[in-house]
């Protein structure tokens, strides 16, 4: 598990949740389609948007073309709190990493 610095944002936490995601998908072999769900309305439309030039956001758009090269990945936004199953087990799986006490991702990739 990784660790975001404390003053990262949400924004940056689902970003790079994303970002870590595709890393992962770099290595399947079966699998040919991945969707992805996130809560935070915000990060779908910094995504989507060309002209959006954040530091973050185009390192997740360059890992997002590595992976779609053998992947279909599809963005999809989630309300949140709900009542979906995944939304809630994400969360209480944000909440223990804040528990760590190492860093695993600095603010220089924040």
């Amino acid at each position: 598990m990784r660790r975001l610095v404390d003053h990262a944002s949400i924004y940056q936490a689902e970003l790079v949740a994303i970002h870590i995601a595709l890393e992962c998908f770099l290595t399947f072999t079966v699998t040919q389609s991945i969707n992805i769900y996130s809560d935070t309305k915000y990060t779908c439309q910094s995504l989507a948007d060309p002209s959006n030039a954040a530091e973050l956001v185009l390192e997740v758009k360059r890992m997002y073309e590595l992976t779609k090269a053998s992947i279909l990945v599809f963005f999809n936004w989630l309300k949140a709190h709900i009542g979906y199953l995944c939304n809630k087990l994400s969360d209480e799986s944000a909440k223990e990493t804040t528990r760590i006490e190492k860093v695993g991702w600095t603010k220089s990739n924040v």
